[in-house]
C-alpha cells in the first residue's frame, strides 16, 4: 500500500501533517521529532543518502519516535504507543519523499 501525506497548517500557524492508514504514526514523527526545524530534515536526508550509497543501518530516538533506517525500508515506533498501532513501516524512497515534503513545508512562508 503507498502512503499518501497531506501537510497544512492549523490556526495558530503550526504544521501539520496526516498521513493514511497504516502510515498515520509518520505524521506525529514529522510534527514532534522533526518539527519546524530544516536542519533536523536535512540531517535525516543526509542519513537516507549515506544508507542509499553506502548500505548499513542507522537508528535514532528522538522526543517522541524511534526512527530505523536501512536500505530496505524504514521503520518508526512511536515510544509511547505499546501496541502495534504505534508502529510504521515503509519504503526508504516514501520515507525521503515525506521529509523532503515536510522540509518543503517547513521553509515556505506563510
Amino acid at each position: 500500500m503507498s502512503f499518501e501525506l497531506q501537510i497544512s497548517r492549523d490556526r495558530q500557524g503550526v504544521l501539520r501533517a496526516y498521513a493514511n492508514a497504516p502510515f498515520e504514526v509518520l505524521g506525529g514523527y514529522l510534527e514532534q521529532d522533526i518539527q519546524a526545524r530544516v536542519a533536523c530534515a536535512e540531517e535525516v536526508l543526509t542519513i537516507c543518502s549515506f544508507i542509499v550509497t553506502v548500505g548499513g543501518k542507522w537508528t535514532g530516538t528522538g522526543n517522541a519516535h524511534t526512527v530505523t533506517i536501512s536500505a530496505t525500508g524504514v521503520r518508526i515506533e512511536n515510544e509511547f504507543v505499546e501496541d502495534a498501532s504505534g508502529i510504521c513501516e515503509m519504503s526508504l524512497d516514501d520515507f525521503r519523499a515525506a521529509v523532503e515534503a515536510w522540509q518543503r513545508a517547513v521553509s515556505a512562508p506563510w
